[in-house]
């Protein structure tokens, strides 16, 4: 979403007037993105406000460039305009130029370009600024390994509601990287991403209860939280599920449901799933026996290197 900036703009009257037609097609009066916003009505008005220097429209076009919002996705155009706003100072556009040369669009890759305008912008207080900042930190992408920076930024973002700055901290809290371990606080920030859509802390929520560890074992609550995970597509959850279902660790077997998760993790090409569903089709037990199906995921697993499924495919191969 497009948010209005406050980084003050020195413009024409003109300038300023051509960003208030253009970006009310965009925000209603509160700031908010309108349910009937027209990025194409509003792009003319923004490029002229931004030829004409307005730091506000040029972020705001750089943006529209960079996501394809009412006009044709274009890198180049993108980093022109965050560029222009970035140097006058605005935390969306530095971020934005950031973006571009972590992701090397329209620039070369760039960790250290990169790493130099999320720190602009998050000094500013610009939330998803912080949160790349903290993820440089922690991989040292640009800059020095450093955990304790990388807590330090995301620490920030968690508590302004950001969720994978939420569940990057239950994940140092509970390596205790950067900060002293702490499970219980583990538990509490990887639940605060989870409640907001996270599908990684959904999964990492859901072994902390499958497990015990920072939170009383609970298998109710930890297929709760793979559930809402692999309902986003996330494989591991999808496997964790099949095998739940498949063995009955703490609830009911259910063969049926083992194949529909393994299969969905398989197809997204988890090779653990991969196994574990040539293994029940060759089996026979959850499912039908399906020996050409057997082969088939035996066959993908090994693909990928599964020892395990080279053994079994050769093994059935033989016979």
């Amino acid at each position: 979403m497009i948010k209005k900036e406050t980084t003050q703009t020195i413009a024409q009257p003109e300038a300023e007037e051509l960003y208030r037609q253009g970006i009310s097609h965009i925000l209603n009066e509160n700031g908010k993105k309108r349910h009937d916003a027209d990025f194409a009505s509003a792009i003319p008005y923004l490029q002229q406000a931004a030829e004409l220097g307005h730091v506000e429209a040029q972020a705001t076009l750089g943006s529209c460039y960079a996501n394809g919002y009412g006009v044709a996705c274009n890198y180049e155009q993108a980093h022109h305009w965050f560029a222009k706003a970035a140097e006058q100072g605005n935390a969306k556009a530095q971020y934005g130029l950031g973006l571009c040369y972590q992701r090397g669009d329209a620039v070369e890759c760039d960790y250290a370009q990169a790493t130099h305008w999320f720190r602009k912008s998050a000094e500013q207080d610009f939330t998803p600024a912080k949160v790349c900042l903290a993820l440089h930190y922690a991989m040292g992408r640009g800059i020095e390994q450093d955990h304790v920076q990388a807590f330090h930024w995301a620490q920030q973002a968690a508590e302004e509601g950001h969720p994978l700055a939420q569940c990057f901290l239950g994940m140092r809290y509970k390596k205790g990287q950067g900060v002293e371990r702490d499970l219980e606080k583990a538990i509490y920030w990887y639940t605060k991403a989870a409640e907001q859509g996270d599908s990684s802390a959904q999964c990492d929520l859901a072994l902390c209860y499958e497990e015990g560890e920072g939170v009383e074992r609970n298998i109710e609550r930890a297929i709760h939280w793979y559930t809402k995970a692999a309902e986003q597509g996330d494989t591991s959850a999808q496997f964790s599920l099949g095998y739940f279902y498949e063995y009955g660790d703490g609830i009911e077997p259910d063969g049926e449901r083992a194949i529909y998760w393994y299969t969905k993790a398989a197809e997204r090409g988890d090779s653990s799933a991969q196994f574990s569903l040539a293994s029940a089709y060759e089996q026979g037990e959850i499912v039908a026996q399906d020996i050409e199906k057997a082969i088939y995921w035996y066959t993908k697993a090994s693909e990928q290197g599964d020892e395990d499924a080279k053994i079994a495919l050769k093994s059935l191969l033989e016979e």
